[in-house]
């Protein structure tokens, strides 16, 4: 949605990119030597460390934190639940996500 296209836009966009690029690339050969090669003098670039999405619930007292467990043990949603509980207001508005560590 943050592209501003609709599920069949972008489907049609990528399918066009696709077609584009089979027909761009048909004549192209590449050998595994010259594949192996460019890893080599590029492995840094393949380096990739390892990243997690992280979102919290920050309540005032020990005794909120134990019902907001209580809750998501129940079923309940993390990101409904951070929205109504939790007291740091940038991450509860994104339903406790406070991105990538």
């Amino acid at each position: 949605s943050h592209s501003g296209m609709d599920v069949e836009q972008t489907r049609q966009k990528i399918r066009a990119n696709l077609i584009l690029e089979k027909v761009l690339s048909n004549d192209v050969v590449i050998d595994d030597a010259s594949v192996k090669s460019f890893y080599e003098k590029n492995e840094s670039l393949y380096n990739i460390l390892t990243a997690y999405r992280t979102s919290v619930i920050i309540v005032p007292t020990k005794e909120e934190a134990k019902q907001a467990l209580d809750e998501l043990s129940k079923g309940s949603s993390f990101d409904a639940l951070a929205k109504e509980l939790s007291t740091d207001l940038a991450s509860a508005s994104l339903g406790g996500d406070i991105g990538y560590i």
